[in-house]
């Protein structure tokens, strides 16, 4: 596992190259929070669960949720994502819902590679606290897929604890 404490300068890369990093650091907790929630379900169903937590205007909401929480260099970071030229966005989410989305995920590479997985994984928590409450958009599918073995709601996570 990379770890930049040791041998980069983060502050050097590049703002798209951490949200490249953190993208895939995103996917991955997301797909841990699927797995956890819905077991049984099958690997289709798992990834248009996931999807739905990945997308621009679900990953646009959960900055949201975690901006009061940031640092001030932690705001930092997510600005210089979200400012990086180059951003276009796809034809489901608008420009402004991609540009955070891009800033969460430089957030997120940035984390990961200062080593901060604590602090990574409080802040996706409190993204999944949110969802879970209600106060971000898109809910339903990650938390009303029904289990295709049993054909019954799976809500095993309905009680997250809070920050």
């Amino acid at each position: 596992m990379l770890q930049a404490k040791d041998s980069l300068d983060l502050r050097l890369l590049n703002p798209m190259t951490l949200a490249f990093v953190g993208d895939g650091v995103y996917e991955m907790l997301a797909r841990e929070e699927v797995v956890r929630r819905h077991i049984s379900l099958s690997a289709d169903r798992l990834h248009r669960c996931t999807v739905e937590l990945v997308r621009a205007s679900a990953q646009a909401a959960g900055f949201l949720a975690i901006e009061p929480l940031l640092t001030e260099t932690e705001r930092a970071v997510f600005k210089r994502g979200r400012n990086a030229n180059g951003v276009t966005h796809p034809k489901n989410s608008s420009a402004a819902e991609y540009r955070a989305a891009t800033g969460l995920e430089a957030l997120f590479g940035w984390l990961y590679l200062s080593g901060e997985n604590e602090r990574l994984r409080a802040l996706f928590q409190k993204i999944l606290d949110d969802r879970q409450a209600g106060l971000s958009p898109g809910n339903q599918m990650l938390d009303g897929a029904k289990d295709e073995v049993s054909g019954q709601s799976d809500n095993r996570a309905a009680t997250i604890s809070q920050n």
